[in-house]
């Protein structure tokens, strides 16, 4: 297999994990929704039960109809399909870390090969070099070295190739393998969990970005929507205002996790309706001044009407 195949096929080992992990919080999100729903049912059960004890029915009179099965079984039940998906979620994420560093290690292999196919020709072209240069010096009686070489030699130790001189093919093959090596090593010492920024104008857009980039592993979306509610009911009680739109900054520390002191969540608009006030207000004394200067005109023509 070839390494661009190789490649392709580890980058879409680790997209299908996000899409998996995807699929797994939107039934996490759907079982939030039912526990919520059990739960309700639970307690109108409980309620129901303690007030016909309370209230027992008269001698004669058919008892109340109860549920033969308790709501708060279903809750139960559910709660256990909401942990079991969400060790599922764990779980995707952790094979999806894995199969990032599989692409890293997929791409420094083939950096590495690259290297190694440019090393290779670049020993074979400097034997060829080395080979014209000892058969040139034995028909002129000197050494020849390219224009470059004696540019850098002439300017001193640690000087490097100045002007229009071309780089002399060996080193150009050298630092290309070079590039390589680092490019590999680079590649290697990757780390899965890296610092990172997300901003978004409403809940969906930030939520969406989470998941644009298989590649980066972002916090999780139930920790963003857990921290993104109280950033929410934070920002309601500081700018005292119940309706608005936010906007959300997101940052997190390696391995996902959210920084709280740095992400921030604001009524999005603010600036734009300053903006517009002042927009309003300076049209509002444009008016007023070509009304008075409407005005004076008409007053002059009054007074002056050969004007």
């Amino acid at each position: 297999m070839s390494a661009s195949k190789r490649e392709a096929r580890a980058l879409e080992q680790v997209d299908k994990l996000m899409q998996v992990e995807r699929r797994l919080v939107a039934r996490q999100l759907e079982l939030g929704s039912d526990l919520e729903a059990a739960a309700a049912d639970a307690g109108d059960a409980a309620l129901a039960r303690e007030l016909d004890a309370l209230d027992p029915p008269a001698a004669g009179q058919p008892a109340a109809d109860t549920p033969t099965a308790l709501p708060a079984d279903a809750a139960v039940a559910i709660r256990a399909s909401i942990d079991a998906t969400g060790l599922a979620i764990d779980r995707a994420r952790e094979a999806r870390a894995d199969a990032i560093l599989a692409v890293w290690k997929v791409q420094a292999t083939d950096r590495r090969r690259q290297a190694k196919k440019v090393a290779s020709d670049l020993e074979a072209h400097q034997k060829r070099v080395a080979e014209h240069l000892t058969a040139l010096a034995k028909l002129d009686g000197c050494d020849y070295v390219p224009a470059s070489y004696a540019a850098v030699a002439g300017a001193g130790m640690g000087a490097t190739v100045m002007g229009d001189l071309p780089v002399p093919r060996g080193l150009a093959l050298a630092q290309e393998a070079a590039a390589l090596e680092a490019e590999a090593a680079a590649l290697e010492a990757r780390r899965v969990h890296p610092t990172g920024v997300l901003q978004a104008g409403d809940l969906k857009a930030l939520v969406d970005a989470l998941y644009a980039d298989p590649m980066r592993m972002a916090p999780r979306e139930s920790d963003v929507r857990r921290w993104a509610a109280a950033a929410e009911r934070d920002a309601r009680e500081r700018e005292r205002r119940v309706a608005g739109t936010f906007a959300y900054s997101l940052q997190w520390h390696s391995c996902g996790v959210i920084d709280e002191r740095a992400s921030s969540v604001r009524f999005l608009g603010d600036e734009e309706e300053h903006r517009r006030s002042d927009l309003r207000r300076l049209a509002e004394a444009r008016a007023v001044d070509e009304h008075k200067a409407a005005e004076a005109t008409a007053t002059a023509a009054e007074l002056d009407p050969w004007a």
